[in-house]
């Protein structure tokens, strides 16, 4: 919010609160996501299988429309949450909350900036850190002892991990390339260039 402030104030940028449930089993979404196509099927007469992109999309957004008129609130909680009516393997339940004021837009606009909220991104940094920093790797079970979880990479001083934390995010938004050849600070318009290490590590201006 701190970066997209202006963008947000100016209404050409807003902002959703996305939470979803990672609990369930390979089968269960499966028959989540069985479920979702058989009501696209029923709403449009046409098998989900044998629909083009364009059709998907079409028909998502109708039930995504069509379920913004049950949004709910939770208790302690001031915004009002949509449960996405299509279920993906990686998001299989999923419920969004616009924090933005979006009431003035048309029904499909605001059903299409709901089908924009993911977690995906937030999911694929949390997949780099763990693969990256050691102590931020889950912890293995073994077989022996009773199957006790062994966090074989965590510090002794949980400060570190704060530590480990704010340089991987230095390297992921200044220093790690995409397929664009940019940098997540690039792309905002906060660095021109991808910094190297060498001046993060000797301070080089």
């Amino acid at each position: 919010m701190g970066v997209f402030r202006d963008r947000v104030n100016n209404h050409t940028a807003d902002a959703f609160y996305v939470r979803a449930n990672k609990g369930f089993k390979v089968d269960q979404k499966e028959q989540l996501i069985q479920e979702c196509q058989r009501r696209i099927q029923s709403l449009t007469g046409i098998p989900f299988r044998s629909m083009s992109k364009h059709e998907r999309e079409h028909a998502i957004t109708q039930l995504v429309i069509a379920e913004m008129g049950n949004l709910q609130r939770f208790r302690g909680s001031k915004e009002n949450w949509l449960s996405y009516p299509y279920a993906t393997k990686s998001e299989p339940e999923k419920m969004l909350a616009a924090l933005t004021d979006i009431s003035g837009l048309s029904l499909e606009h605001q059903a299409r900036l709901y089908n924009k909220g993911t977690l995906h991104g937030i999911d694929r940094f949390f997949m780099q850190a763990r693969r990256r920093v050691n102590a931020f790797e889950r912890p293995f079970q073994s077989g022996t002892n009773a199957r006790r979880v062994w966090y074989g990479y965590s510090p002794y001083d949980p400060s570190i991990y704060i530590k480990q934390a704010e340089l991987f995010r230095l390297f992921y938004n200044y220093v790690n390339v995409g397929r664009d050849k940019k940098t997540p600070a690039m792309r905002l318009g906060l660095a021109k260039v991808p910094v190297s290490y060498e001046k993060i590590i000797y301070f080089d201006a």
